[in-house]
């Protein structure tokens, strides 16, 4: 079946700003690049985008401009560069975000004028919550200038194009799938894409197989739960000095959410040792100025990873958001 539409082409950038090009008219938007000896995964560039489209202030305050929720407990996967392979470091809960509590995060946000872009994804597979179309209505509802985006395997949408459309129907903006299978899996996605009658634009497929030496994304250890080294592209170089000495800009552009409120520094944190707060307990908006989240932005800006949770992480953190960490820094030193 399906021929994998990727073109892969290596570059050297000499700046942390990484080139992307459309090398064909079939998926894929961006390139396959190797930045400061670091696989990039192509689809980073609209991240990026996203990210830089919505910088703006409140109160005199830069605003994050993705705030990523884990809405779900678990995921039906276990793929063996993910901590949920390894039940020993991370347990399944089927259970999930309730509505009472998202909405309440989504009234938070509203009383900032958030419009930027609101995620599903994190630690689980987002579409086993089984009130996702409420929570996708909802979501328009309270916050009608955001953008709405989902990351899936796409393993409960497979063959059910009715299921997909009414994911766009409820509010859904961008539906990532992550192609674990291999290139068949190009053809079979491309074909439910048509079939719900929805845009490249609107359905983005992501390779996230073994081909070329590489999985089609940029490996993390997560904060140290796995051996990163063993999964990465076969001309970086492994990661083998921790902390890191460079400076890292999450917390400088997204906010984390858990399905329990907790809001944590980034979604690389597969240990949550670092919690800002708790989103159903405090304003976020409360969290993002507060203390937690303000010491680690100093400490990152020095280029000191000594928060537990940044020790042992191997996350470079400066592809995308540099706008906003510029913007924080002008008002320490304006």
């Amino acid at each position: 079946m399906g021929k994998n539409p990727y073109t892969t082409v290596k570059l050297t950038p000499t700046t942390s700003r990484f080139s992307y090009i459309a090398p064909n008219n079939h998926i894929l938007i961006g390139c396959e690049t190797i930045l400061n000896d670091r696989y990039i995964d192509p689809h980073v560039s609209l991240k990026d985008d996203d990210v830089r489209g919505s910088l703006r202030s409140f109160q005199g305050t830069p605003v994050f401009g993705l705030v990523e929720f884990n809405i779900w407990g678990a995921c039906n996967r276990k793929c063996e560069f993910c901590p949920i392979s390894d039940p020993s470091i991370f347990t399944n809960r089927k259970e999930g975000i309730t509505l009472e509590n998202y909405k309440r995060v989504l009234m938070d946000l509203q009383r900032i004028e958030f419009d930027g872009v609101i995620l599903w994804s994190m630690f689980s597979e987002p579409t086993l919550h089984k009130k996702i179309l409420t929570l996708a209505t909802v979501t328009k509802e309270i916050l009608p200038k955001i953008q709405l985006q989902l990351t899936s395997n796409g393993d409960t949408l497979r063959a059910k194009p009715d299921k997909l459309a009414a994911l766009f129907d409820a509010g859904l903006d961008r539906l990532n799938f992550s192609l674990y299978d291999g290139p068949d899996q190009f053809a079979e996605f491309t074909e439910l894409r048509r079939r719900a009658g929805l845009t490249r634009t609107q359905v983005k497929l992501r390779r996230r197989y073994l081909e070329s030496g590489n999985y089609g994304i940029t490996i993390s250890n997560r904060t140290g739960l796995i051996n990163a080294n063993e999964y990465r592209d076969k001309n970086e170089l492994p990661v083998v000095t921790l902390p890191l000495k460079t400076s890292c800009y999450y917390p400088f552009y997204q906010v984390a959410i858990d399905y329990n409120g907790d809001v944590l520094l980034c979604p690389h944190d597969w240990s949550k040792k670092y919690i800002a707060g708790n989103a159903f307990e405090a304003s976020i908006w409360d969290i993002w100025k507060g203390p937690k989240f303000q010491i680690a932005r100093d400490l990152l800006k020095k280029k000191s990873r000594t928060i537990d949770s940044c020790k042992g992480c191997d996350v470079a953190g400066n592809l995308i958001g540099e706008e906003n960490f510029l913007a924080f820094s002008k008002i320490n030193n304006p």
